[in-house]
Formats: C-alpha cells, sequence, structure tokens
C-alpha cells in the first residue's frame, strides 16, 4: 500500500516534536484542505522535555486524517523518549557521611544509587521509573522477590514480618 507524502517532516531534535505540533495545529486552523496531513518523524531519538499534548486543534477540519508517522527504517529507528541522563551515580556506605539517605543502612555498602532530586521534572510520586536505558540499551532494574524477604507492601514502601 502506498502511504502518502509528508506534508511536514520533523528531525529528532530536542523540543522539534513539540514545535511541529504547534505547526500543524496553525497548519490546519487556516486550512481548507481536503487532504490527509502526514507528519513524518525522522528516525532517532525525539527527546520530549515535558509531555507532548494533542488536542481538538490538531484534528482535520474536513474530518480527513492526521497521521503521525515514524522512520520505517530498521537502521535507524524512531524513538519518542521523555528520559533524562542520571548523571550523580554514588556507591552507598553506611559509614560515608555524604551517601544519600537512599542508601541507610550497611545492607546497601557497594550498591549504586541515583538520587533523583536532580532529575528533571520529576517528582517523589513519579519512583521508581519503570526503564532504565544504559549506553542506548534496555537495561534490568534491580528488583527482589518479596516473599524471600518475607516483606509486604505497604503505603511507605514495605514492612519485615517476623522481624
Amino acid at each position: 500500500m502506498l502511504q502518502p507524502p509528508c506534508t511536514l517532516t520533523v528531525p529528532a531534535s530536542r523540543g522539534a516534536l513539540h514545535a511541529a505540533a504547534e505547526r500543524v495545529a496553525s497548519q490546519l486552523s487556516s486550512a481548507a484542505s481536503a487532504a490527509d496531513v502526514v507528519v513524518c518523524l525522522k528516525g532517532g531519538v525525539h527527546q520530549l522535555p515535558v509531555p507532548l499534548a494533542l488536542g481538538p486543534q490538531h484534528n482535520h477540519p474536513s474530518g480527513r486524517r492526521v497521521i503521525w508517522r515514524g522512520a520505517a527504517l530498521p537502521s535507524a529507528p524512531t524513538t519518542l523518549s521523555a528520559g533524562a541522563p542520571l548523571l550523580r551515580w554514588v556507591r552507598c556506605s553506611h559509614l560515608d557521611p555524604a551517601t544519600p539517605p537512599e542508601c541507610a543502612g550497611p545492607e546497601w555498602d557497594g550498591v549504586w544509587a541515583h538520587a533523583a532530586d536532580d532529575v528533571p521534572h520529576v517528582t517523589r510520586a513519579a519512583l521508581p521509573f519503570r526503564q532504565l536505558w544504559v549506553g542506548g540499551l534496555r537495561a534490568p532494574r534491580a528488583t527482589a522477590r518479596t516473599e524471600a524477604w518475607n516483606l509486604s507492601t505497604t503505603a511507605e514502601g514495605y514492612s519485615a514480618r517476623g522481624v
């Protein structure tokens, strides 16, 4: 099936997607076009410094389609990311007064941790993060079976039974 041509092409650069959304809304408000609007996202990582909100102003006034399409090249996939780099990693040590409160207790010794207070637009309510990427690859996050440690979930975190 032949895809419709791009009306607008968006480079993979910080903020370009938001600028494209504004341009599409402006184009649609003044357009009397009967054609679909096709927004083509170039391959690469499209950084979203804030959430992208699409609303009624992004609907075609003639009832035609507004298509947001990523690059179809396996060598250059299109990724939308609101991720932020984690730059202040610390190795936990209960003997070091500079160790963050997240590392309290000797059981954390040797564990690498990152305080979330330097990540833009993140509050404690957004924790824990759902994904961790290292060097462009998704990495597993540390996990533990709560049953093995006799833990139960509470509103504040976990509680140990029989301890």
